[in-house]
């Protein structure tokens, strides 16, 4: 079977940063949670009985991250901006269970 997939995405993005000028240094970091989106698509094959394999790719997108370093005089704070993406492959091996699981006392 081969399939396509889409949808919401959201993570959590750390920003380390440090400006250094004329020996004196700032450093900051930031930590939060964006919304993005992600497509892919992959590929999933019977193996024997109710054992099937899956290789799938998925491409994420979180869009623009931006952060300001307070200046160090004379220089006026700095913007820095990222565009933050991600690329994961998945292999897979799954179990099909035959029929509703029941527990039994």
């Amino acid at each position: 079977m081969v399939y396509a997939t889409g949808g919401l995405a959201y993570g959590e993005v750390t920003t380390s940063e440090t400006l250094n000028v004329n020996g004196a240094s700032v450093a900051f970091s930031t930590n939060r949670t964006k919304v993005g989106w992600t497509v892919g698509g992959g590929v999933e094959a019977a193996l024997w009985s109710n054992w099937t394999a899956k290789l799938e790719y998925l491409y994420v997108d979180f869009g623009t991250v931006n952060d300001t370093l307070i200046g160090i005089a004379p220089i006026t704070p700095i913007v820095t901006s990222s565009h933050v993406t991600d690329q994961i492959v998945r292999v897979g091996l799954n179990y099909r269970f035959s029929g509703p699981v029941v527990a039994r006392y």
